[in-house]
């Protein structure tokens, strides 16, 4: 008997007959836009994916339900409510970008914070520049979907297309010629440009995962292994672990947006004219006078994972994907079991 498969959008991973299936009602209608259930549960998006779309569960024997409506902001955790209110909050970070969309000083110390972070977190530890390693968990950190991130889909071979991604954005990078093709190295500068489009580009789903990755790092179990998150103008851990929503954008930047589809446009334009390469195979053809670098490919994702683990720093990247299941996902997968998806009977 023929087993049906689906394929996640977000991770990328198989969904069996014996998973539940969400397939998003506003998203791509003739292709299908789905996710796994685990994807689903930790809020994860993608492009104009929104967790405040309208989403169905397919169930077994094909049954089909409405996806509960996940829960929106988190309250301020309790062992933060005696320490931190909402309006000091507020008059301590302020707006984070300017009302031309530029960030402001706190929303730069608060980039500042996470690069330190992983660049002391990965080797080359204190390079001043983040390596895809370090890029990806930065990315992981901020709540990325799996695919959002181009090095662990493809390693240093996407390298020139995240190259040409810097340049459009006109962010600050330098590059590693000891990869063949160079691997772009994103700056302090860089990082903090990145921050300012995530936040520009979909500030609900920024509020987050911003906050959530400040907690985290500011905790004590995250300060166990490695320093914590300290605000580089003080070098003391910040005053409050929580960003009140006023500090965000009302709503997206949709100049960024529309400037964010046409960089997609040319990208994939000049990939179909072969000015951007995807693979080692065709970068030594397109050079064949040039020696590959003694690296020409980079660590997998679970390479990098594990040379973490031998820093110490895997703990960190585990327990942080623990926690944020625990501040968020318990409400949502009780959603999830509230509406029955979690159900044994036979397939859709």
């Amino acid at each position: 008997m023929a087993v049906n498969r689906w394929t996640c959008d977000l991770c990328s991973e198989l969904i069996n007959d014996q998973e539940p299936r969400i397939r998003c009602l506003e998203c791509a209608p003739e292709a299908g836009f789905d996710s796994c259930a685990k994807c689903y549960v930790q809020g994860y998006t993608a492009g104009d994916h929104k967790v405040t779309h309208r989403q169905e569960i397919f169930r077994a024997r094909g049954y089909k339900c409405a996806a509960p409506v996940l829960p929106g902001r988190l309250e301020t955790p309790p062992h933060l409510m005696c320490t931190t209110s909402e309006y000091a909050a507020h008059q301590y970070f302020g707006s984070l970008v300017t009302p031309d969309w530029q960030p402001t000083q706190m929303l730069q110390r608060i980039a500042s914070a996470i690069f330190n972070y992983a660049d002391a977190s990965i080797e080359p530890k204190h390079a001043g520049a983040l390596h895809p390693e370090k890029f990806y968990l930065c990315m992981d950190i901020l709540g990325g979907a799996p695919l959002d991130n181009m090095h662990k889909r493809a390693g240093r071979l996407a390298s020139n297309i995240l190259t040409r991604t810097y340049e459009l954005w006109g962010q600050d990078f330098t590059l590693d010629n000891s990869t063949s093709p160079a691997t772009a190295l994103l700056t302090r500068n860089g990082f903090t440009t990145e921050l300012a489009l995530t936040v520009a580009m979909d500030p609900d789903a920024c509020y987050t995962h911003l906050n959530q990755a400040i907690a985290w790092l500011s905790s004590s179990e995250a300060s166990s292994t490695n320093a914590p998150l300290l605000d580089p103008a003080t070098n003391l851990p910040f005053r409050h672990q929580h960003v009140p929503r006023a500090c965000f954008p009302v709503s997206c930047n949709t100049a960024v947006k529309a400037r964010s589809e046409q960089i997609n446009k040319i990208l994939v334009d000049e990939i179909a004219q072969g000015k951007l390469i995807l693979n080692q195979q065709a970068w030594q053809q397109k050079h064949p006078s040039q020696q590959a670098a003694a690296s020409t490919e980079a660590m997998t994702p679970q390479q990098a994972l594990d040379m973490q683990a031998k820093m110490t720093a895997l703990q960190n990247d585990f327990t942080l994907k623990s926690n944020m299941i625990a501040m968020v996902g318990r409400a949502r997968m009780q959603a999830i079991e509230n509406a029955n998806i979690w159900s044994t009977v036979r397939y859709r």
